[in-house]
């Protein structure tokens, strides 16, 4: 739980940096890239990833508990 924040905020600056995604066809990484490209709108049109960061946290947090819950 404590590892998820910084986890996110590693992924968002790696996106940023590279911008590459993986297309191998499989329905998590299609969702994966609707993510991406949400928060890199979001990005664009706030010119920071401080938002983008936090919603990243936030659904890597509620995933963890929920999957954990289940």
């Amino acid at each position: 739980m404590l590892l998820t924040p910084p986890q996110s905020a590693g992924e968002e600056y790696g996106v940023t940096v590279h911008g590459r995604t993986r297309r191998d066809g499989s329905v998590h990484h299609r969702l994966v890239l609707v993510l991406w490209t949400g928060l890199a709108i979001i990005t664009w049109r706030t010119g920071g990833l401080e938002i983008t960061v936090v919603l990243h946290a936030a659904l890597n947090t509620f995933t963890f508990v929920l999957a954990t819950a289940l």
